[in-house]
């Protein structure tokens, strides 16, 4: 399973955990920084895999898709 976190990088907690994040996945596998453009490209892939088991299923439609990824 993989996670997407938003951090605010505003707080000093916030900036001490990328740091460490930073550190931790230069030398680990497993923590990818994503650029505003990998983050979309990872999205629309998503969305691009829901839509097909929709559509294999039948049940496509607008609404479905938006709600199973938490938009109204």
């Amino acid at each position: 399973m993989k996670y997407i976190l938003e951090i605010d990088d505003k707080t000093k907690s916030a900036k001490s955990l990328i740091d460490f994040l930073r550190t931790y996945s230069s030398t680990n596998k497993g923590i990818e920084f994503l650029s505003p453009k990998e983050l979309e490209a990872k999205e629309d892939e998503v969305l691009g895999k829901l839509i097909q088991k929709s559509l294999k299923s039948g049940l496509a439609n607008k609404q479905t898709v938006l709600k199973k990824l938490g938009i109204k």
